[in-house]
């Protein structure tokens, strides 16, 4: 009885390597692939944030008072508000005014009404880059020169929807010790986990402005194979 000799990659040591050749990728499966997962990862982050701001309600009551410390509250609080298009502000009357009614919360936390700096020239500005915001400018050079104790802003989009930026803006909150608000709670970015989440968040809020404007741009697309695109 004979016996055949078996390689480490499980074929005939005798065989010919051209028989047992790789399958051949199919690029467009990858590419649709990938997209596949670039969407589950955009409807499962929401859900991760959601469940991570409710698993600790028990917390939540006493947890943003104990991030206030006297530091924080010696200096001011900057509510910054901003809305992409002048249509959204004359449209989206109620995101506005959720975004100015956060000046209550940083009054419930301790500063007074005086201390509180709206900054709401951005409205009608694309959160996209920082380069024609002049508020967002204004507040990255306040919170450099140790003058904010606490920046407030509805959700993350509303300060930057681009890496950098959002970036730039959490690593001076970070050195100069400022805490970070929105809907879902306060935010110490010298602290790993609120780091970790905030960080999640930006991302997020990039890759959503990428999905709506390849929606947006497959929208043009379709419109104009078939003729029906107005220009």
């Amino acid at each position: 009885m004979t016996t055949t000799a078996v390689g480490l990659v499980g074929r005939p040591a005798h065989a010919s390597p051209a028989t047992h050749r790789l399958p051949r990728i199919d690029c467009h499966a990858a590419t649709t692939t990938h997209r596949s997962a670039a969407t589950a990862l955009l409807r499962f982050l929401p859900e991760t944030l959601h469940s991570y701001s409710y698993t600790s309600i028990d917390t939540m009551m006493t947890e943003p008072f104990s991030k206030v410390a006297a530091e924080h509250l010696a200096r001011s609080a900057y509510l910054y508000v901003r809305q992409s298009t002048l249509r959204q502000v004359v449209e989206n009357t109620e995101s506005t005014r959720r975004q100015y009614d956060l000046r209550r919360r940083a009054v419930a936390l301790g500063w007074h009404d005086d201390q509180i700096i709206t900054i709401d020239t951005d409205l009608g500005h694309s959160g996209a880059s920082a380069t024609d915001r002049a508020g967002f400018q204004r507040l990255v050079s306040e919170v450099g020169m140790h003058r904010a104790g606490i920046v407030l802003g509805l959700e993350v989009s509303r300060l930057a929807r681009n890496s950098s930026d959002w970036h730039r803006l959490l690593e001076l909150c970070a050195y100069t010790r400022t805490l970070i608000l929105d809907e879902d709670g306060i935010y110490d970015p010298t602290e790993f986990n609120d780091r970790l989440l905030l960080g999640l968040k930006g991302t997020m809020s990039e890759a959503e402005l990428h999905v709506l404007r390849s929606r947006l741009r497959g929208g043009i697309l379709a419109k104009a194979r078939g003729g029906e695109l107005r220009t």
